[in-house]
């Protein structure tokens, strides 16, 4: 995986820019820490996006990280990611998106 390219974001997407990631690859932030030598694999996955939708005033709680968000994006976890996760982040999950090599990327469907 070392051909994969990823654009990061400073700031987290809106509902109009999240709508045009269906069925690009992301990197979503799943855990570790920043301040100590952590490898890539527990701070980082891949994830393909399925749909994109608005959250209501009702569910503004991200499944993934715990933040009040506006977006929920329904995502395919990579194959090789064995770990069980929430099928739903939101706009403060991404770190950012694939731009290059994610033919590399497995998944266990295709979209």
């Amino acid at each position: 995986m070392d051909d994969i390219k990823v654009k990061a974001w400073m700031t987290p997407l809106d509902i109009d820019e999240a709508r045009f990631m269906v069925g690009e690859i992301i990197d979503v932030i799943v855990g570790g820490d920043l301040r100590f030598p952590t490898p890539m694999l527990e701070l980082f996955r891949f994830a393909r996006v399925r749909s994109v939708h608005e959250r209501t005033d009702t569910e503004r709680v991200c499944k993934h990280c715990g933040e009040s968000a506006k977006i929920m994006l329904n995502v395919e976890w990579e194959a090789d990611d064995t770990e069980s996760r929430a099928n739903e982040v939101c706009e403060h999950c991404i770190f950012g998106r694939v731009t290059e090599g994610g033919d590399a990327v497995s998944f266990a469907s295709r979209i």
